[in-house]
């Protein structure tokens, strides 16, 4: 049956993503990387994206602070000396838009979130940076195993993980074929 999520979680197609980008003043045409902090902001999120700010890629970002403002705070401090345009955001009750808009989603394999990411045909880098909980082991796996996505083990190698999804188009591709076959429209 899958993992029951809201309609509006749905594949939106490329037009529908970059009006998506451009409704958070991005460039509608650039890779965009999704950085997904989650509702407390917590976990190895924010040293993720440190790494990532320092890399030099050809991207743009998305950096959800949840409801903690002390990280919002942070991240936009960060991004300020970003190689790249970054969007800061606090709390929303939009995510739709936000996985909508990407290419690529790093975040910890929550159930919920990654069936909704999944839904959005939205390619996963999973923060393993420290071991999943047993709930969401089964979803590592599975994310795994089909393809749809790629397991961070250190901070340190996202930047060489965005970089060979930017620079390998056949290899972003396969990657969010793969969410289509293991998302359950409907369910």
């Amino acid at each position: 049956s899958g993992m029951p999520v809201h309609p509006k979680f749905a594949y939106p197609g490329e037009e529908a993503a970059q009006v998506a980008r451009r409704a958070l003043g991005l460039d509608p045409e650039k890779f965009t990387v999704f950085v997904n902090a989650g509702w407390i902001g917590g976990g190895n999120i924010p040293q993720i994206f440190r790494e990532l700010v320092q890399g030099q890629l050809d991207v743009q970002a998305i950096f959800l602070a949840g409801k903690n403002e002390d990280l919002r705070v942070a991240a936009e401090s960060i991004a300020k000396d970003a190689p790249f345009p970054i969007k800061v955001i606090g709390y929303s009750e939009e995510i739709e838009q936000l996985m909508s808009a990407a290419n690529v989603m790093i975040s910890k394999l929550g159930g919920l979130t990654t069936f909704e990411a999944l839904a959005c045909r939205l390619p996963i880098i999973a923060d393993t940076t420290t071991p999943p909980m047993p709930q969401e082991a089964g979803t590592v796996n599975l994310i795994a195993r089909n393809g749809a996505g790629m397991m961070l083990e250190r901070c340190a190698d996202i930047v060489p993980m965005i970089r060979s999804l930017v620079s390998d188009p056949r290899k972003y591709q396969d990657m969010k074929a793969a969410t289509a076959g293991i998302s359950v429209p409907n369910s």
